[in-house]
Parts: structure tokens; C-alpha cells; sequence
């Protein structure tokens, strides 16, 4: 502990003393119990966090996300999208290709175990986790960075764009446009 003890750690140690608790954090790798009668310090492996997953049906146009962002979905058609595309190259990391995508299976949510996703114009599929230590997004980001999925296909994700395999193409005929708000 760095700190000097306060009401509630005593509390806590007579309450564990009593029985009432069976093991006390003292920080975040250090822990003490009573085993047999002995007061024991424990360095403690700390179970990783559960990730709260969270989802949105992306039926509606504006989406509020639980990283607290909202997104507006504009669905266009090829004309539509080429003249935006004239007017803002950067667009194309936010357009999907919804020609095989059914609209009623696609969701805003954050990152599942196990989660794999190709970046545009890399050639490449990677675990999320794995591209998320490559790009150096922090972990108290993470669990929370919205993404757009399709099944269990990852379309998009905030920050990084469309998925290769959903990305635009000559004879796409139907494009969503992701748009921060």
C-alpha cells in the first residue's frame, strides 16, 4: 500500500479476520488471506476483465453508441457515392458495399473474442486484438470502439474504416456511408 490506511481497510481486515471475507486486495497484485490460522500475502493474478459487449441493430439512421458517439448511416447509390468521392477522396474508408448485405443483419457493437478483420488495401485478415496492439489503440478504448458488423463479420471499425472484403468497388450498386456526428 502507498497510502496510509483508512476506516475501511480496518473494517475490511476485521472482517476478515471474523471470516466474513475470505481474501482482501491490498493493491492491484497483492492480496492477504488467513489459511489454517496464518495471515498470508498473495501476489494475485488478476482474471482479465469481462468485456461488456453491447449491440445495435443498425436499422435507424442516427445510432448512439455506448462510447457515447453517434453515427449517421446514408445509404447511396453508385451516382451518389461517385460524386461525393470527387468531392472527398477520404470517404472511401467509410463506404460499405451493401450489394450482399442484408440490412436487417447488421449491427453497431464492440469488439468479440476471437474478432477478425481486413484492412483496406492491406491483403491481410488479423485478430482485432492483434491490430488494435499494432495501431497502438489504448486499452481503455478498446472494449468500447464501435464497429459495424454483419453476422459475425466485421464491416467497419471507428478510427480504422471499411473492411477489404466490404470495401467499394466499380460495380457496387448499393453504398452505406458511415458518418460521425
Amino acid at each position: 500500500m502507498d497510502r496510509s490506511p483508512e476506516n475501511r481497510d480496518v473494517e475490511n481486515v476485521i472482517k476478515l479476520i471474523n471470516g466474513d471475507i475470505r481474501c482482501l486486495s491490498l493493491n492491484k497484485d497483492k492480496s492477504i488471506s488467513i489459511k489454517e490460522g496464518f495471515l498470508s500475502i498473495n501476489c494475485v493474478e488478476r482474471p482479465k476483465k469481462a468485456i461488456s459487449h453491447w449491440q445495435h441493430k443498425a436499422e435507424n439512421i442516427n445510432i448512439l453508441t455506448e462510447a457515447k458517439k453517434t453515427f449517421i448511416i446514408y445509404i447511396l447509390n453508385s451516382k451518389e457515392y461517385s460524386e461525393l468521392v470527387k468531392k472527398d477522396i477520404g470517404i472511401k474508408k467509410n463506404a460499405i458495399s451493401m450489394d450482399n448485405i442484408n440490412r436487417n443483419c447488421v449491427f453497431f457493437r464492440n469488439r468479440r473474442s476471437g474478432d477478425v478483420f481486413s484492412p483496406l488495401d492491406r491483403g491481410i485478415t488479423k485478430k482485432i486484438k492483434k491490430l488494435f496492439n499494432e495501431m497502438k489503440i489504448p486499452l481503455s478504448l478498446r472494449d468500447s470502439t464501435p464497429m459495424l458488423a454483419y453476422k459475425e463479420k466485421i464491416l467497419w471499425i471507428y478510427g480504422i474504416g471499411v473492411s477489404d472484403e466490404f470495401k467499394v468497388r466499380l460495380d457496387t450498386n448499393s453504398i452505406a456511408l458511415i458518418s460521425e456526428r
